[in-house]
């Protein structure tokens, strides 16, 4: 099954190692689905970080 990530979703992942966004890459970590992004989504989730913490970087570019 292939699974589209906007951009929330990456930066939802990049913050926090644990809950329902993060799931995704667990679960495509154990084959059972492929996530899928876009050139757009990746710039869009790398200019707009969550205005209420920090950029996510150091968890965000591992999982692109």
């Amino acid at each position: 099954m292939r699974v589209f990530l906007d951009a929330n979703i990456l930066l939802s992942a990049g913050l926090r190692s644990t809950g329902r966004a993060a799931g995704l890459f667990t679960a495509q970590g154990a084959g059972f689905c492929d996530l899928v992004v876009t050139g757009y989504v990746l710039e869009e989730a790398r200019r707009h970080p969550d205005k209420k913490a920090p950029p996510p970087l150091g968890r965000f570019d591992p999982l692109v």
